[in-house]
């Protein structure tokens, strides 16, 4: 007895849960096709009144094409929507209208999401923005939509539109511009004394940019010592006790830029204990010997035949032997 009570109250606890489950499918279903049916609504409304619609069947096939307006200025523009309510499963082909406007052109186009009708059709949209081109009558080509193995072929669409010149005019033109006012006198002259002034200020401008220009001090080229001591070598005074002194300041000058020797204020014999041994190995012992004779033939006043020729020769030759060393 236990038993079937327990088996009843089962039983009857499955069949309330079958009807809680069978209401709430109940609800879900008229919730879902009140939301259908207000976004229809809504989408409808935003198109709502057109000027132009049109109805085409074809089988099961519905197309609806609608224009807002049919008869537009130049600074206007036209939205055209076709709708397509085809059975659930069928290819909708909608066709872009570029060269079945002109001289409109499309400004902007866009398809909906597609929707479920309450016949059990889905409905396909497209939506497009017609610019108008030249002012006129223009006609919109027949636009034929596959649907399945079905087509719907709509019909031509007459369009007006107006401009916003008035009539007669050729070309346009700009109208209304005040002439200049013409200047008194006194303020010709005034405008007259500032280009003056004017002109003057740019003279004077130009003027000290140019001296400044001229008056810069020149780049001095810094030869390196072995090419300084050959061009001075090649420039010595006729005079046999100049030219010797001028060989030996060239010599010492060299010695000091070459070797970094401090010769300023030294004496011959200072010079030569700062004379350092690298890279002067093998000429060092000379060079002091050439130092110490000039030193001798200065201050005795009397100078050998063809000396100055010689030193001039030696000076010469360390240049040229001491470059080559360092390069190495």
């Amino acid at each position: 007895m236990t038993f079937w009570k327990v088996k009843g109250r089962t039983v009857e606890g499955r069949r309330s849960a079958k009807g809680s489950a069978l209401y709430f499918n109940v609800l879900w279903l008229m919730a879902l096709f009140l939301l259908a049916g207000c976004k229809e609504e809504a989408v409808r409304q935003e198109f709502s009144e057109p000027v132009y619609s049109a109805q085409y069947r074809q089988a099961s096939t519905t197309v609806i094409v609608s224009l807002s307006a049919t008869n537009i200025a130049s600074s206007g523009q036209i939205r055209m929507m076709i709708d397509v309510h085809a059975p659930e499963g069928s290819d909708v082909v909608v066709p872009e209208l570029g060269g079945l406007v002109v001289p409109f052109s499309v400004g902007d186009g866009y398809s909906e999401p597609v929707q479920f009708l309450p016949n059990g059709k889905l409905l396909h949209r497209r939506v497009w923005i017609l610019l108008p081109g030249l002012p006129g009558e223009t006609v919109f080509q027949p636009v034929e939509i596959q649907v399945g193995s079905d087509a719907v072929k709509t019909k031509a669409v007459n369009v007006s539109v107006s401009s916003l010149l008035p009539a007669g005019i050729e070309k346009p033109e700009i109208k209304d511009i005040v002439a200049p006012v013409e200047l008194l006198p006194e303020e010709k002259k005034r405008q007259q004394i500032k280009y003056i002034l004017l002109a003057f200020s740019g003279s004077v401008a130009f003027l000290a940019l140019v001296l400044h220009w001229m008056s810069r001090p020149k780049r001095r080229v810094v030869l390196a010592p072995d090419e300084a001591a050959l061009q001075a070598l090649g420039t010595l005074p006729e005079d046999a006790l100049a030219r010797i002194d001028e060989t030996r300041r060239i010599l010492i000058e060299y010695l000091e830029r070459q070797f970094e020797i401090r010769t300023a204020g030294k004496t011959t014999g200072e010079i030569i204990r700062n004379i350092p041994k690298y890279p002067l190995l093998g000429r060092r012992i000379r060079l002091v010997n050439e130092l110490t004779t000039n030193d001798l033939i200065r201050f005795s006043n009397r100078i050998p035949e063809r000396y100055t020729e010689e030193f001039a020769d030696y000076v010469r030759w360390f240049v040229e032997e001491t470059t080559e060393a360092l390069c190495e």
